[in-house]
């Protein structure tokens, strides 16, 4: 499965692929993009160095390069079989068209409290170990970065407006799971 979390000028564009294993665990890849202003904005994040480490791809402007996202979610799905790619309908709905226009199969998944199966499930692979992120670093800081809230019935929200910083592979990874798996 595939999961996308759409970013414009200084935030990150989150493209993740989603194995779900025989045993129960989730092996998860993802590409990460930035537009090359949130360097230049940013000079005290690991930018640059993410991005000489290959983990981050940086476009030209001061907008992400979508037509760069695109080409490698296209490349990604037919490499890895992807079956469905869901994504946040608020960012993406215009790369959703250009999806399925190549012939993807794209969902929209509603954000907000509607996504508390998939946070329970993934805070359960994370505390059982069953998450396979292969030590990504940029997904591992915007997880430091992650921030919940309680609802009145006890369901969580992922509150991007509280997080300490960029949260955007996150948003994507919860959004992957309640399709893939809840």
């Amino acid at each position: 499965f595939g999961c996308l979390d759409m970013g414009e000028t200084d935030d990150f564009t989150a493209w993740g692929r989603l194995w779900v294993l025989e045993d129960g665990r989730l092996a998860v890849r993802f590409r990460h993009f930035l537009p090359d202003v949130a360097l230049e904005r940013y000079p005290s994040r690991p930018y640059a160095q993410w991005q000489r480490a290959g983990i981050l791809t940086v476009t030209e402007g001061d907008a992400t390069d979508f037509q760069t996202v695109c080409a490698a979610i296209v490349a990604d799905s037919a490499e890895s079989g992807v079956q469905q790619i869901f994504y946040d309908p608020r960012s993406a709905r215009e790369m959703a068209q250009v999806l399925q226009g190549a012939g993807l199969d794209v969902v929209p998944i509603q954000q907000g409290f509607g996504l508390h199966e998939a946070i329970k499930r993934m805070l359960a692979l994370v505390t059982i170990g069953q998450l396979c992120h292969g030590g990504d670093p940029v997904l591992g800081w915007q997880a430091s970065n992650l921030v919940l809230v309680t609802g009145n019935k006890g369901d969580r929200r992922i509150a991007k407006e509280r997080a300490a910083d960029k949260i955007d592979g996150m948003a994507a990874l919860v959004t992957g799971i309640d399709g893939a798996i809840v």
